[in-house]
């Protein structure tokens, strides 16, 4: 397990000190993990890398326990947000599948407070039926989105994310 763990700290040191022209040249998971590593380190963002952040948090939500789990977590205040930041990026098909998430929301209102929305969540079952539908075409779209997003920052050539020394 250690020697995973090695090879893998190694790669993530080797894809940290690769100017981004050549971390855009990685597959394309490899790719938005190297330029999220990068993205997170700001401060200051532009609005394309604002954007990477939001689909990035529902990558991982909905990753990790779908649109339910999306909408719980502090995310899914951002996901309308979300929609326009998948729109920007070019990943129309998954901002219609979170639009549709959004729509069997209990009342399609989703309120910017936690714990409101959590409350609203609870005893719902309807929108979690229809967000367990939407949850596989997520995962079926993934690999195509990852893409998509990857071939969208190659083409925008705006981001100014150099080199991570030290890291």
């Amino acid at each position: 397990m250690r020697d995973t763990l090695d090879c893998a700290d190694k790669l993530r040191a080797e894809h940290d000190a690769l100017a981004l022209v050549d971390v855009l040249a990685l597959p394309s998971d490899a790719a938005l993990l190297a330029v999220m590593r990068r993205v997170s380190r700001k401060t200051a963002r532009v609005p394309l890398e604002d954007a990477l952040v939001l689909v990035d948090a529902l990558l991982y939500q909905v990753g990790n326990g779908g649109f339910d789990q999306f909408f719980f977590q502090e995310s899914g205040a951002r996901a309308r947000d979300t929609v326009t930041a998948l729109e920007l990026l070019g990943c129309t098909r998954m901002a219609t599948t979170l639009q549709r998430a959004i729509n069997a929301f209990p009342d399609a209102d989703i309120p910017a407070d936690t714990e409101q929305r959590r409350a609203r969540m609870r005893g719902a079952q309807d929108p979690r039926d229809t967000w367990d539908v939407l949850d596989s075409l997520f995962y079926d779209m993934e690999a195509e989105s990852l893409d998509v997003i990857v071939a969208h920052l190659r083409s925008a050539a705006v981001l100014d994310l150099p080199p991570i020394h030290g890291a």
